[in-house]
C-alpha cells in the first residue's frame, strides 16, 4: 500500500521519461545533454566549492600578513623614537664633554699663571640639575 505522494513520484518518473521519449530520435541526444550539463553542474560545483576553500586560505593568510606588517610598524615607530632619543643623549654628552674641556682649559690656565685662589668654574647647566636640591621642611 503506497501513499499519495510516492504514487504521484512513480507517475512522474515513468511520465518524464515518456516525455523525453516522445521526442522521438531527439529524446536520447536530450538526455545524453541533460546528462553532460548535470556533469558540467556538479564540475562546477567542485570547482566553485576549491575555489572558495582558497580563497579563505588566502584570507587567512592576508589577514597573518597584515598582523605582521602592523608589529613592523609599531617596531619601526619604537627604533625612530629610540634612535631620535639616541641622538638627543649623544648631544648633551657633546656638551658634557664641552663644558669638562672648558673647565680643564680654565684649571689649566689657573694652575699656569699660580693663581690658586681663582674661582672654580661655572658649573653647567646639567651639573646643577644633577645636584641635589634642599627640601622644604612643612
Amino acid at each position: 500500500q503506497q501513499g499519495p505522494q510516492q504514487q504521484q513520484q512513480q507517475q512522474q518518473g515513468p511520465q518524464s521519461l515518456q516525455a523525453l521519449l516522445s521526442f522521438g530520435g531527439e529524446g536520447p541526444d536530450l538526455l545524453k545533454e541533460l546528462q553532460a550539463e548535470k556533469r558540467g553542474a556538479r564540475e562546477l560545483r567542485e570547482r566553485l566549492h576549491a575555489a572558495t576553500g582558497e580563497i579563505e586560505s588566502l584570507k587567512r593568510q592576508l589577514e597573518a600578513d597584515a598582523r605582521k606588517e602592523q608589529e613592523l610598524d609599531r617596531q619601526r615607530k619604537l627604533v625612530e623614537d629610540l634612535y631620535q632619543q639616541m641622538e638627543e643623549k649623544e648631544r648633551q654628552l657633546a656638551g658634557f664633554q664641552s663644558d669638562l674641556l672648558s673647565q680643564r682649559h680654565q684649571l689649566e690656565q689657573a694652575d699656569r699663571s699660580g693663581m690658586s685662589g681663582l674661582p672654580l668654574p661655572e658649573e653647567s647647566s646639567e651639573e646643577r640639575l644633577r645636584r641635589p636640591q634642599p627640601q622644604l621642611q612643612p
